[in-house]
């Protein structure tokens, strides 16, 4: 069976409109390169969108998400026995703490300039005694 065919107003076709240096087509290329893309792909995300998204960002983000997802499932397969039963107050805590470390880690992965150091001590007057 053959491949249905495309709108017409989907398909692509080559476009030689650009004058460039060669100094300007290596700029291109390189920065192109550097998020990943093809430099067509790169000029029309820039253009479409206002910026250009690096694929190696959506890659981290989907990695990000998996360690989250396997996070939350030993937690949920770390909570009290079957449904309708309840835990006693140290098994939420416990919970409660999985849940905090477990948003601090992504807090830290995404904005890492956040991040604080959690070996410091705070002084007497609130602040930091590191």
């Amino acid at each position: 069976m053959a491949r249905p065919q495309k709108d017409p107003t989907d398909l692509r076709k080559r476009w030689d409109a650009l004058y460039v240096t060669p100094a300007e087509r290596a700029a291109v290329k390189a920065a192109a390169a550097e998020a990943g893309l093809s430099a067509s792909q790169y000029l029309l995300s820039l253009h479409m969108n206002g910026h250009v998204t690096n694929r190696d960002d959506w890659r981290r983000s989907v990695q990000l998400l998996t360690v989250v997802t396997q996070q939350l499932d030993v937690i949920a397969r770390s909570s009290p026995g079957a449904e309708g039963t309840v835990g006693t107050p140290l098994q939420s805590l416990e919970i409660a703490r999985s849940l905090l470390n477990l948003e601090r880690w992504i807090r830290d992965q995404v904005m890492p300039w956040t991040a604080v150091r959690r070996d410091c001590n705070q002084d007497d007057n609130g602040g930091d005694a590191c």
